[in-house]
């Protein structure tokens, strides 16, 4: 059984997010725009916190004519989050292709990155939550898989600081960061407008006499 493992800083979740073309993409389909290094570094910021909330474990049954992984996770939330998603990457010693594994995650959304394998498990308004996701393949692999498990990353979508499409494929409200800019430009035009409409009514003023 492997348990905790160590946990990625913000930097490498970052890191994971930029540099795996394929995870972007999916991640950029759910949240419905693109993702640049402003927004990977608020998705990891939230990523490192929500490691606090969580705790994660492993276990691999190996049988003569089949081996099993399993992945734990439990939730402790304070509130609901929309977007949960878990991204693990199966070494290939277990498979050598998705098409080779059997997956087994109640609730979730499965996103297949890569065929060697990679996963992206997506779950939708969670709050406190007990997760299992398990792989199996009919053949005895080696004990040595569980020192090649790698940890999963783990992403939190915030409806409240994204905008998400809903299954409409329309983008829901939100409080990006971004109707900042909108208030402040809203804000500016009806400070400007009386003094724009008093300088005209002076010119017309001026041109009657």
């Amino acid at each position: 059984e492997q348990k905790e493992g160590k946990k990625l800083s913000k930097e490498e979740i970052k890191a994971v997010i930029l540099s795996n073309h394929e995870l972007k993409k999916e991640i950029e389909m759910i949240l419905g725009k693109e993702i640049d290094e402003e927004l990977a570094d608020l998705i990891a910021k939230d990523s490192v916190d929500l490691l606090e909330r969580l705790e994660k474990r492993r276990k691999v049954v190996i049988k003569e004519d089949e081996s099993t992984i399993y992945l734990y996770v439990n939730l402790t939330l304070n509130r609901e989050y929309e977007n949960f998603l878990i991204y693990d990457v199966i070494p290939k010693i277990f498979a050598n292709s998705s098409k080779d594994i059997k997956i087994n995650a109640p609730n979730a959304i499965i996103h297949v990155i890569k065929d060697d394998p990679e996963y992206l498990f997506l779950y939708r308004d969670v709050k406190s939550k007990c997760i299992e996701i398990s792989y199996r393949v009919t053949k005895k692999v080696n004990a040595s898989i569980v020192e090649k498990l790698r940890c999963p990353t783990f992403f939190m979508l915030d409806q409240k600081k994204f905008k998400i499409k809903n299954e409409n494929g329309k983008e829901k409200e939100s409080s990006h960061p971004n109707s900042l800019n909108h208030i402040l430009v809203i804000g500016g035009l009806l400070i400007f407008f009386p003094i724009i409409l008093t300088a005209l009514f002076r010119i017309i003023a001026r041109n009657k006499f």
